[in-house]
């Protein structure tokens, strides 16, 4: 192939310039995004209980949403 081109350089000036035709004539359909919408695959709970301790947070809350959460599919 590049013994091809080298005989042929106006063969490859010809390829490049088609594969430049193309890349500009597909350039409008390429799918671009700044912010790319995607949902993670997890979830930030924060829970404010004044006065518990870490024990009884985990007991009476977190526990609770665990299980409350567990069966959901993502």
């Amino acid at each position: 192939m590049i013994r091809f081109f080298s005989r042929h350089p106006t063969a490859a000036n010809l390829m490049m310039f088609a594969l430049l035709l193309l890349g500009l004539v597909s350039l409008p359909q390429i799918k671009r995004e700044t912010f790319p919408e995607f949902s993670p695959p997890y979830i930030i709970a924060s829970v404010v209980y004044p006065g518990a301790s870490p024990q009884e947070v985990e007991q009476s809350i977190c526990m609770r949403m665990e299980d409350a959460v567990d069966g959901l599919a993502i």
